[in-house]
Formats: C-alpha cells, sequence, structure tokens
C-alpha cells in the first residue's frame, strides 16, 4: 500500500499521546482530523470492526449479554453496579486465580481497533499484599495467541505475550496503589501497542510486531498471583471498543481540461461516517509559509486540509503542471482510520480536432484522411483501426491530413488526436469507412459523324441577252474632209457599246480599226 511521504518526523503530541515509529511503520493515537497520516502495512484483514464497535460503561445490574460472557477457573465471580466489580477469593488451591469478562463467541473481531478500559481501583486483603494485577488483553480464539497490558498492585505495569514472554517490565512514576489508572491496547496495522495513564495523558508503554492479523476477541482480567494468592477486587468503569476504519481500496483523481481544478475520487470506506483530506502541492514544501505538520501544509498555497467531507468524492482548485500528493481517511466511531494516497499532475489540454472525414481513390487501396486544424497543435496524431484488432499510429504529422495504404473493400475507423509538448488531446470524433474498389470504364466510342456535303448550287442562269437588230440607217451626207468624221459616222451602236473609255485603250482600238 502507497505511503504519505512527508511526515516521517512528524510529532503531534494529543493529551499527551506520543507518535512512535516500529519497523518504520508510523502510528497515530487520537489523531486530529485531518492529517497526512503515514499508510500503515496492514497485509490481512482489509476489512475493519466498525459493525461491532461498541462501549460500556456498565450501567444497570446485568452485564451486556450480548457483548460479554463470564470466564472464571476459582469461584470468583463479577457484578455489575454502574461499574464493573471483578474479584477473587483468597485461594491456597490454584496457582492462579481468575475472574474475568471476555468476548469471545459474542464479538470477534477484524481489523485494527482500540480498546480502553478505566481501572478505578485495585484492592488486595491483606492490603499490604501485592500479588495481584489487573489486566486488559486481547486473543485469538482459543487463546492461541494473546496480548496484554497488566498493571501490578505495587505500581509495576508489564506487557505479555504467549510469544514474546515479558516484554517490558517497569514501575512507573506517579503510579500508587489504588491510582485510578487508565489502560489502552490498540491493534494497528502491523503492530500492537499498550498505553497507561495515570491522569497526565497516555503514555506509551511497549510496542511489538503484532502477532495475529486474524479474528480476536477482547478481555478484562483480574489475577491473585502465587505465592501468597491473596484476595483481590477491582473496580472497572467505560470500557470502549473503537474501531479504524481501512484505507480506501481504490483512489482516482481527474483533472479539468484546463488543469486548474481536480476531482478526487475513493471507494466508500464501511461504516465510515465522514472522511478527511490533505492535499499538498509538494513544489512548496518548507517554504516559510509553511508550519507545523511537517512542512507540507502552506500559506497562500492550494495545500489543503479538510475534515468532516460527507461524500467519497471532492473537488479542488489547484495550478497546472504541479506535482501533488493526496491522501483520504474513513473516520468512524471517532476514529480516523488509515489513509489511502495518490499523486497527481494536471496538465491543461488542447483541443481535439472536429470534422474527420475521408477520400478515397477511385482504385480503393488509398484514403485520404482529413481533419479541420487545432490552434497550437504542434503535431497530430493519427490512428487507423482494421477492426479486427490492429491499430496503426501515424504520429508527429505537421499537416491535418494524412494518406494511408488501405485494403479495397474493407471496413476501416480512424480518429485523430492534437498533440503539443507532451500533451495529447481527447481524442477526435472516430469515423467508418470503406474504399471501394472500382474499374476505370472504357469509354464507349461515339460514331463519327461523316461531313454532310453541301450541294453545289446551281448558278442562277443569266438571260441571254438577245442583241437586237442593227437597222442600217444611212449616215446623213455631210461634207466633211476629217476622216474620222466619216469613220464615227459609221459606227454601229454595238461599237459604240465596247468602245473603250480609257485614252490608251481608245488609241489601240483606233489603231486596230485601221487594219480593218
Amino acid at each position: 500500500m502507497a505511503r504519505k511521504k512527508k511526515s516521517t518526523n512528524l510529532v503531534l503530541p494529543i493529551l499527551g499521546i506520543s507518535l512512535f515509529t516500529m519497523l518504520g511503520i508510523t502510528v497515530y493515537l487520537n489523531r486530529p482530523i485531518p492529517t497526512p497520516l503515514r499508510i500503515a502495512e496492514v497485509s490481512a484483514p482489509v476489512h475493519n470492526c466498525a459493525s461491532v464497535a461498541f462501549t460500556d460503561n456498565f450501567s444497570g445490574t446485568t452485564l451486556n449479554a450480548t457483548k460479554w460472557s463470564h470466564y472464571s477457573n476459582t469461584s470468583g465471580t463479577a457484578t455489575l453496579d454502574n461499574k464493573l466489580t471483578l474479584f477473587q477469593p483468597a485461594s491456597a488451591t490454584t496457582p492462579l486465580g481468575e475472574s474475568n469478562i471476555l468476548t469471545e463467541g459474542k464479538v470477534e473481531i477484524e481489523g485494527d481497533f482500540i480498546q480502553e478500559v478505566s481501572l478505578q481501583s485495585l484492592t488486595t486483603t491483606p492490603e499490604t499484599n501485592n500479588f495481584a494485577s489487573f489486566l486488559l488483553g486481547l486473543a485469538s480464539p482459543g487463546l492461541k495467541n494473546w496480548y496484554r497490558i497488566e498493571i501490578y498492585k505495587n505500581g509495576d505495569i508489564q506487557t505479555y505475550s504467549n510469544t514474546n514472554e515479558v516484554i517490558t517490565n517497569m514501575t512507573p512514576v506517579n503510579v500508587f496503589k489504588n491510582t485510578p489508572t487508565k489502560l489502552k491496547v490498540v491493534r494497528s496495522g502491523s503492530t500492537l501497542t499498550t498505553y497507561y495513564d495515570v491522569g497526565a495523558g497516555y503514555v506509551l508503554h511497549s510496542t511489538v510486531p503484532n502477532i495475529y492479523t486474524g479474528k480476536v476477541f477482547v478481555q478484562i482480567d483480574l489475577i491473585s498471583h502465587a505465592p501468597d494468592k491473596p484476595a483481590v477486587t477491582a473496580v472497572v468503569t467505560n470500557y470502549t471498543l473503537r474501531c479504524f476504519p481501512p484505507a480506501s481500496t481504490k483512489v482516482s483523481s481527474t483533472c479539468s481540461d484546463d488543469g486548474t481544478k481536480v476531482t478526487m475520487k475513493w471507494d466508500a470506506v464501511p461504516n465510515s461516517s465522514t472522511y478527511t483530506l490533505g492535499v499538498d502541492d509538494t513544489t512548496n514544501n518548507n517554504s516559510t509559509s509553511c508550519t507545523g505538520l511537517g512542512g507540507w501544509l502552506c500559506t497562500n498555497s492550494t495545500d489543503l486540509s479538510k475534515g468532516g467531507i460527507a461524500t467519497n468524492s471532492y473537488t479542488h482548485t489547484i495550478l497546472p503542471n504541479k506535482k501533488y500528493n493526496w491522501w483520504v481517511h474513513g473516520v468512524a466511531n471517532g476514529e480516523v482510520g488509515f489513509g489511502a494516497s495518490a499523486n497527481f499532475t494536471c496538465t491543461p489540454k488542447i483541443n481535439a480536432p472536429l470534422n474527420p472525414r475521408v477520400t478515397c481513390t477511385p482504385d480503393g487501396k488509398s484514403v485520404r484522411l482529413m481533419w479541420d486544424g487545432v490552434v497550437d497543435a504542434e503535431s497530430y496524431k493519427v490512428r487507423l483501426d482494421d477492426k479486427k484488432g490492429k491499430v496503426t499510429n501515424f504520429d508527429n504529422l505537421k499537416e491535418s491530413q494524412y494518406i494511408a495504404t488501405v485494403t479495397p473493400d474493407k471496413m476501416y475507423s480512424f480518429w485523430v488526436h492534437s498533440h503539443k509538448g507532451d500533451i495529447d488531446s481527447n481524442q477526435s470524433t472516430a469515423i467508418d469507412f470503406t474504399c471501394k474498389a472500382t474499374s476505370t470504364p472504357t469509354p464507349t466510342p461515339k460514331p463519327t459523324v461523316k461531313p454532310t456535303i453541301a450541294p453545289t448550287p446551281t448558278p442562277t442562269l443569266k438571260p441571254t441577252v438577245t442583241p437586237k437588230a442593227s437597222i442600217y440607217t444611212p449616215p446623213v451626207q455631210r461634207e466633211s474632209t476629217n476622216l474620222n468624221d466619216l469613220n464615227e459616222n459609221v459606227e454601229t451602236t454595238e461599237e459604240s457599246e465596247l468602245k473603250p473609255t480609257n485614252p490608251i485603250s481608245k488609241f489601240f482600238f483606233w489603231l486596230t480599226g485601221l487594219f480593218e
């Protein structure tokens, strides 16, 4: 199980309760809400005892039969009158006299818990006899494994187990006979721990590895020891069994697209009434603005320490591109449970491409994959799915299109991502397509149209002009000595019509006439 890494030297005394480390495991008792707790190494079980946790102030006159059963190997009995009185008569016949109550067969507990009891008085007859003790313990069914803290009449406090014998044996300061004393046993992950309180707050007594992680029952016991085996009486009040909720088995975080918010979720912890949450920007730890709790909780920052969360999710405002740790604890019966932790960094996203589309070549063997370009995108990543489990990647594309080879008549799907820096956008809409194989058709020849020969137009015959008959009219005789005048008189109408008008032509015309 993951651990919160920044509370190694954390000391949080609450009512005199000490923080201690054993085998690398940090255990917190009476923990404030909230606090960044170490994650305990819990091997088994993973569930908790919240459903059987209980308190008993021993009011009335009858032992709570749903929780406790009697046990004694002598004639000692337990009576109730707003307190529990255990007594054991003097005995010379047995080496050890006991009077106790226990939960075996009534309440068997799994998970991590705290049990406490207040010892009001421990007396013997005669009063000077110190061979008597009172204990608070736990044991596996059939007493195969057991662990207890025991206070003696003379003030000695010892911790025992059947695997480790005496863990510690000491006479604490300010512990005197008949002084009211509180005893505590904690099973927490991989450790078992005992405490005592004589009025100034709990003091750590001993810590050992957890000898048994399965079901256990708890017991309150009064013992008369050999060799004297005196008569002994113990008066007890206010027993409590409180449970640590286990760590959530699953945690997750989801960033907003702009990287400024994160929603943290976790599996609900059984019987937890509320949750405590810690969020730590690890980039500002131990700065001058960070005080307490190991230097992680800083003022004027996005660090968060919050309790009383009623649901198993929480949304928090953070800074983009910062590394955060976060942890969550269930709270049941007033006890803060073990934490589950994780980390996140929210990086702003870029937009996904829009309008994906395709154009196939006529032979169906290639396709042009196209999409609308995205502002700020440095490149694109195309995914081509052949619908049979194979997805081909085309990365670092600088243009908003790509020509891919495909198999004709086969269905594909494609989508595309924008990319910038180390960021990929969400995928675009995926579209399916099939490129059909279509052969190029041979064009149907059109018939050659022979040119139409235009008929030769029939020439329009000009009517033949019938020459008019020349009627000879004898020239009028006149006197003239000029030959030309004579010839001029005998010109016919036809000759006149043919007579040229050009001077040169007229000369040749005249000259020709001389030879006729």
